[in-house]
């Protein structure tokens, strides 16, 4: 198994890809993004945080994605210790992260939805090799991202929803009905 931390840049996008959608979707008829919310359910006391990603949170939630990441990664590596953890050295620092906001507004650097996708798959390949994953807000981030970031997908909106289109029935084509 090949872990590392990934780098500052990589937390840069996908706070962005959440806060201001990927480039390919300007000029897209519902083109705005909206506010991005993710919720989280205590599992012990059974109550449901939901938080915002807005411009001041930008920060907290990119430290929340590092830290997320130094834990998994500090699993498979169990005698190295942060900030040499493979990856870029030294480390990124949770409590140093800042999000470039001016950037971010540009929209010149923001990844298409596709990349978005891939980016968030290895941010998740490399954070979520430990036990806590998978009730971490973290996760709970990711899911909520890849879910918008699939109906930012073009042509997913225009996509028949329920039934496929006729020239996919099965009937149509002679084959047989499902079982």
């Amino acid at each position: 198994m090949s872990a590392f931390i990934v780098d500052k840049s990589h937390i840069d996008a996908l706070v962005e890809l959440a806060l201001c959608g990927p480039k390919d979707r300007a000029g897209h008829p519902r083109d705005s993004w909206p506010s991005f919310y993710w919720h989280e359910d205590d599992p012990e006391t059974g109550v449901v945080r939901t938080h915002e990603l807005v411009s001041k949170t930008c920060n907290e939630v990119g430290a929340m994605l590092i830290r997320e990441c130094i834990v998994s990664v500090a699993c498979h590596y169990p005698d190295l210790l942060w900030p040499e953890l493979p990856g870029p050295i030294p480390n990124p620092d949770p409590n140093e992260y800042f999000f470039p906001l001016d950037r971010a507004f540009s929209g010149f650097t923001r990844p298409t939805t596709v990349e978005g996708l891939k980016i968030l798959d290895c941010y998740e390949y490399q954070s979520c090799g430990h036990a806590g994953w998978r009730d971490s807000s973290a996760q709970r981030f990711c899911d909520t991202l890849r879910n918008r970031l699939i109906r930012a997908l073009p042509g997913y909106e225009e996509a028949p929803w329920g039934q496929p289109p006729s020239e996919w029935s099965r009937s149509e084509r002679g084959d047989p009905p499902f079982l």
